[in-house]
């Protein structure tokens, strides 16, 4: 795809999407970006660094938006809006991550767009094998969920299943529709946890999205690494920007790809800063000194790196690069009296 091409993003106050944006510009593309009318302002003095390769759009509901006026001169989508789960009960979240995929998805075929990228999550593809007790995570399996569970008693709601719940169902209904409209080159990319710092302003009211996991670790009281997926955000930005340019699924057969980083554990993260950040030791967790080795990574790269062409950080400059971020962060923050979350 040349460059200079305008691609639609959505979710691009979120801790991926300004990622995606920030690469986007960068190869030469130019973006419009999608956000609610109460973000509009806080998106255009964000993203005025790019001056006019960047411009925003609102759409409030993604579920029954009209995305008419956004989708025009657009050469493709990814869509990387998905609401937070734990912030609104369960059926509005499943309505708006499901029939918000499905909704931008066909009226983006019908706009004549044949490109289409949907950023989802290893939550939709992994099991647990109890005979071996192994972790399994493939393009080729479906987490088993259902609505009807994710739903449940009033009061009895797991956000985390509900946002399994609502990835997994979204993926495939987003993919039922791609093998009903094969026209459309799809991609799904289904990514860990990433680590690093988000492009949005410091003088937002500061959020750290997965960022926070390693944030606990510099708490002497904090909790060890709950777990052990990863990936640079960086990378996983890469992947989907990559995706535009990726062979056709003629080529390459059905685009569901997975990507992983190596697997870590906190005892890893912090036995690692002790060493290279010597003066955080006292405030780094003690309970990660004891906790447990990583398992070894069940996800095989080799589809992701073949087709998307992603070089995967190691673990130990990402998280390097990320403490010294958020310990920058952590100033500023505390200079303006903001507590980080």
């Amino acid at each position: 795809m040349p460059v200079n091409n305008l691609i639609l993003v959505t979710g691009i106050t979120g801790f991926l999407g300004a990622h995606v944006v920030h690469q986007l510009i960068s190869a030469g593309y130019r973006v419009r970006g999608t956000t609610r009318t109460s973000k509009l302002t806080v998106v255009k003095e964000g993203f005025a660094q790019y001056g006019s390769n960047f411009e925003v759009a609102t759409i409030d509901d993604l579920a029954h938006g009209d995305y008419k006026s956004a989708l025009q001169g657009v050469k493709a989508v990814i869509h990387a809006a998905s609401p937070f789960t734990g912030s609104m009960p369960p059926a509005p979240a499943l309505e708006a991550t499901i029939d918000g995929a499905l909704n931008l998805l066909s009226q983006a075929e019908q706009s004549g767009i044949r490109k289409f990228v949907l950023v989802s999550s290893m939550a939709t593809c992994g099991r647990f094998n109890e005979e071996t007790g192994n972790i399994e995570i493939s393009d080729q399996i479906w987490t088993s969920v259902s609505k009807e569970a994710a739903l449940g008693e009033p009061g009895e709601n797991d956000h985390h299943l509900v946002y399994t719940t609502a990835k997994t169902l979204a993926e495939r209904a987003a993919w039922d529709f791609a093998e009903a409209h094969p026209h459309v080159d799809f991609t799904t990319g289904i990514f860990l946890t990433s680590f690093s710092i988000p492009l949005l302003p410091a003088d937002n009211p500061p959020t750290l999205s997965s960022n926070a996991l390693l944030y606990d670790l510099l708490r002497a009281d904090g909790p060890p690494l709950f777990a052990p997926a990863f990936l640079d955000v960086r990378d996983c930005a890469m992947g989907i920007v990559n995706a535009l340019t990726a062979p056709p699924t003629s080529e390459v057969g059905k685009k569901r790809i997975v990507l992983s980083g190596e697997w870590i554990s906190g005892k890893d993260v912090v036995e690692l800063l002790s060493q290279v950040r010597p003066e955080l030791k006292d405030r780094l967790s003690k309970a990660a000194f004891d906790s447990a080795p990583a398992p070894i990574s069940p996800v095989d790269n080799t589809r992701a790196q073949e087709i998307l062409k992603v070089n995967i950080k190691g673990w130990k400059e990402a998280v390097v690069d990320s403490v010294d971020d958020l310990l920058k962060l952590e100033a500023e923050w505390k200079a303006k009296g903001l507590i980080p979350n």
